[in-house]
């Protein structure tokens, strides 16, 4: 188990405030008794803290370990990427969701998991009273068994799976207002996607999953491509706290491009 720099300097103050104690009642001076009793209060303070920010009580199965807190925030600053984009849509409009095939096994099962925390979010959103969560169809996985599939797709990647043409059938199919892509792009590219063009009218909005760097976000949104990316700011979660507040989430871990 590792200790960040919070849990050290609780665990520092602990224990000089115990040391204090010891030093104070060997000397068993009646001036002495009022400073034991403020030292004792600040090592059961940063006692309990050290203990509950380090998580050592989930040992116990008390609270969560750390690894069950960072998955519950990382979903929560996941999940803070609907909030922002759900919020920008507003309501009125049919938006289509694009997500990769893993995660629209894991929304089909219900299983908990970033995606599962994005759809909780966006239906509570003004954009969530209409719009669907849909994978696109891999044409080059088709003929393929299952056993084959799975073999190449956990080789390949995604991005390195998926085509244009698949997005653009999908696209198709749905007829959507607006877009959100929630999947890697082909080949990490947006070329070849027929909803990404200049002026488009159905808007498209990119998310951090899109694999899009920040300097083509801002020459795709720049040049009216697409309406709006999100870009990861924040290259670490390890330190990151998320907040109960989605919009302070999101701040933390990512950076709106766009209007």
């Amino acid at each position: 188990m590792t200790f960040g720099f919070l849990q050290i300097i609780l665990g520092l103050v602990a224990l000089g405030a115990m040391v204090g104690i010891y030093f104070i009642n060997k000397k068993q001076s009646p001036q002495g008794q009022s400073m034991s009793l403020l030292l004792l209060a600040v090592f059961i303070i940063a006692g309990g803290a050290f203990l509950w920010t380090s998580n050592i009580l989930s040992v116990i199965g008390i609270g969560q370990t750390r690894q069950e807190k960072m998955r519950e925030d990382g979903q929560q600053f996941y999940a803070s990427q609907a909030f922002v984009l759900g919020n920008k849509i507003g309501a009125g409009q049919k938006v289509l969701i694009i997500v990769d095939d893993t995660d629209k096994k894991a929304l089909d099962a219900n299983k908990s998991s970033n995606v599962v925390a994005f759809d909780e979010v966006f239906k509570e959103t003004p954009a969530g009273a209409d719009y669907i969560i849909d994978t696109p169809e891999l044409s080059m996985l088709k003929n393929l068994s299952e056993d084959q599939k799975l073999a190449r797709r956990s080789m390949a990647g995604y991005s390195m799976t998926v085509t244009p043409d698949d997005y653009n059938k999908l696209v198709d199919k749905h007829n959507p207002d607006v877009i959100i892509i929630a999947a890697g792009l082909p080949a990490g590219s947006p070329a070849g996607i027929r909803c990404i063009k200049k002026n488009n009218k159905t808007p498209v909005y990119l998310s951090y999953k899109s694999g899009i760097r920040k300097d083509m976000a801002e020459q795709l949104v720049g040049e009216g491509y697409v309406a709006g990316a999100i870009v990861r700011t924040n290259k670490s979660q390890k330190d990151a706290v998320a907040s109960a507040d989605l919009q302070e989430s999101f701040d933390q871990m990512y950076s709106y491009i766009g209007e």
